[in-house]
């Protein structure tokens, strides 16, 4: 069956990217151990310290019985008496700072047993995170088998325009099949738009080619490519420039004969990303949000939580606080993108293409380790909605 590159990507990422709490639970389990033969040892000497006190006491009770036999002074029998206290206090004192030291190493050891605690109990939620992590990926995987089987059957309808819309779509753009699925890839320069579609294809096992840069519009034209034997993407020129305003966008590029289009977003809603997608509800053309980049804002957010919480690297932060942070930051994307009127959140998709190309993922990792956001769900969804347009039946 024809499936996702990599098997169950984004699991794999997950699981081996896991923080690893063992080598500090060894140490703490070693500097526990060597507590308690500290502690055996105080003991002992305290246990010697003792005898030794036992058999002063003897020899002076034995010193004071022979002076008190005899005729000797009143001042050797007070000196005797005076050694006897003396003894008597040290004995007291180094009693004292034993039972101060025993205290402070009791503390100790629990404060090292809590943290042993809390290290173990940390780790098993973050295998039950990344366990739960890998059933959803799983299921996505399926999904997506079940999709790209179906997408390899031709449509069961045309094109859903007129005669002449058709003849002016195809003289513009020859690739275009009526037999075929395609999937438009709009948006306004910038926003990573070729950078999508690479990462896309390499996800199915194909060799993106789309151009990128970092400056400026590098798309000048549109160009299709083969997502699977019956599936293109196109690649379009930014929206909203001088040679492709937002309000002319989608006649020009005849985008009515596409099955589905992804609005690719960045950073804040431009005016011509809400004029866009305005345009493609009212053609009713099926439309996805992609908030795009993602993982720079993560990252961003995730730093400052560190710093906050004073640990080494994103790595050391606890999942769940990562989970929490992501969470947060989508509730606030999201209501952000309320402004695109009759956008349902659900069609609003927070994503990285960075992080979602396997080759960019294995050569330079994952910015934040076990998190996913959603490049899985949205490569589903897109594909639904490609086959819902102009497919009888489609998978649910």
């Amino acid at each position: 069956m024809f499936g996702l590159a990599g098997g169950v990507w984004p699991c794999n990422r997950q699981l081996s990217a896991r923080p690893d709490n063992t080598a500090e639970m060894a140490e703490l389990r070693r500097i526990i151990r060597e507590a308690a033969a500290a502690q055996a040892q105080a003991e002992q000497a305290r246990a010697a310290e003792a005898a030794a006190h036992a058999q002063r006491m003897q020899q002076l009770e034995q010193q004071l019985r022979q002076v008190s036999g005899t005729n000797l002074a009143q001042q050797q029998m007070a000196a005797i008496q005076r050694d006897q206290q003396a003894a008597q206090q040290a004995f007291a004192q180094r009693e004292a700072v034993h039972a101060a030291a025993h205290a402070a190493a009791v503390q100790q050891q629990l404060w090292q047993l809590n943290r042993h605690d809390e290290l173990v109990r940390a780790h098993e939620q973050q295998l039950a995170v990344c366990h739960a992590q890998l059933g959803k990926a799983q299921a996505a995987v399926l999904a997506m088998d079940a999709l790209l089987a179906a997408l390899q059957r031709p449509p069961s309808r045309g094109w859903p325009v007129t005669p002449d819309e058709k003849a002016a779509a195809l003289a513009a753009m020859p690739f275009l099949q009526e037999t075929k699925f395609h999937i438009a890839i709009s948006g306004e320069s910038g926003r990573g738009k070729s950078t999508l579609i690479n990462a896309v294809l390499r996800k199915v096992g194909k060799e993106g080619s789309a151009e990128t840069g970092a400056l400026g519009e590098v798309t000048h034209v549109a160009a299709s490519y083969d997502l699977s034997g019956n599936v293109s993407v196109v690649d379009l020129p930014g929206c909203g420039t001088m040679t492709y305003p937002a309000a002319e966008y989608v006649r020009t590029f005849h985008l009515r004969l596409f099955d589905a289009v992804v609005l690719v977003t960045a950073g804040r809603l431009s005016e011509n990303d809400v004029n866009l997608c305005r345009c493609l509800q009212e053609s009713g053309i099926p439309v996805v949000v992609v908030r795009n980049k993602m993982d720079q804002d993560l990252v961003s957010v995730l730093e400052k939580l560190r710093q906050k919480l004073c640990l080494p690297s994103l790595e050391a932060i606890p999942v769940d606080k990562v989970h929490a942070t992501c969470e947060e930051l989508r509730e606030k994307v999201l209501v952000s993108y309320a402004q695109l009127e009759g956008v349902d959140p659900a069609d609003v998709f927070l994503v990285s293409a960075e992080a979602m190309d396997p080759q960019k993922t294995q050569r330079m990792g994952y910015p934040v380790q076990g998190v996913v956001l959603d490049e899985s769900r949205f490569l589903a969804e897109i594909m639904q909605k490609t086959l819902a347009r102009r497919t009888a039946t489609a998978p649910a």
